[in-house]
């Protein structure tokens, strides 16, 4: 849902990812990776692949990504993923939850902000790793 927005799509995709794991569940060993890690990942790519399939829109607009709200942080306890987004920078919280909650890839995010992808990627490390210090284990 945080990646489709929309319920039906989430449900098909969720469906889709049920097949594949029914399918490969070896596919988290195989890889090294553990079980939820694995599903996770799966999920992402999933849901990331379904909104790169949607039409484009007439304007001829490059992708239909629209802004990624923030989070509402009514109710967060302290040291949820959040509470930290809020005490993050801007550009850093922006960039987070537009890659990992938008879907938006590292060319995406380096075309919409017009600097270089290594530069996005170093955004996106260097704000991973302040996430991880305000958020414990």
């Amino acid at each position: 849902m945080a990646i489709l927005k929309d319920r039906p799509e989430a449900e098909d995709a969720l469906h889709d990812i049920y097949v594949t794991v029914w399918k490969d569940a070896q596919g988290a060993t195989r890889d090294g990776l553990r079980p939820m890690t694995w599903l996770i990942a799966l999920a992402r790519e999933k849901a990331v692949a379904r909104l790169r399939g949607r039409a484009r829109p007439a304007d001829g607009a490059n992708r239909p990504w629209v802004t990624v709200p923030a989070p509402s942080v009514e109710g967060a306890r302290p040291g949820s993923i959040n509470a930290a987004l809020t005490t993050l920078e801007e550009p850093e919280a922006e960039a987070l939850r537009a890659a990992y909650l938008g879907g938006l890839t590292y060319r995406d995010l380096a075309q919409r902000d017009g600097i270089p992808m290594v530069a996005v990627r170093s955004l996106l490390r260097r704000s991973l790793l302040r996430l991880k210090e305000l958020v414990p284990a």
